[in-house]
């Protein structure tokens, strides 16, 4: 991994975009989340990190696209929760 800029949130996230197994990549993909969602309460507190805010936009986005890819679902097959509740 390079040097990274936002590391908090950013090295589970890489670390879930280089998994190729499938169990593994969805547990890795919602230990990212939570590192993005516990920063991204963070930043709620703080008006000016608009490039954090963004970079975590496309981080996001680019996980649903992966989730959609590896796992045929944005939704993890391997958790109980129901996606339309």
């Amino acid at each position: 991994m390079d040097m990274l800029k936002y590391p908090a949130w950013q090295k589970p996230y890489e670390a879930a975009l280089e998994e190729s197994d499938p169990q593994i990549f969805a547990r890795l993909v919602r230990e990212a989340e939570g590192a993005i969602f516990e920063r991204m309460v963070t930043l709620s507190f703080n008006p000016a990190a608009h490039k954090e805010d963004k970079a975590i936009e496309e981080a996001c986005q680019r996980l649903l696209i992966i989730k959609t890819e590896k796992l045929k679902s944005p939704w993890d097959r391997t958790s109980h929760a129901n996606p339309r509740l």
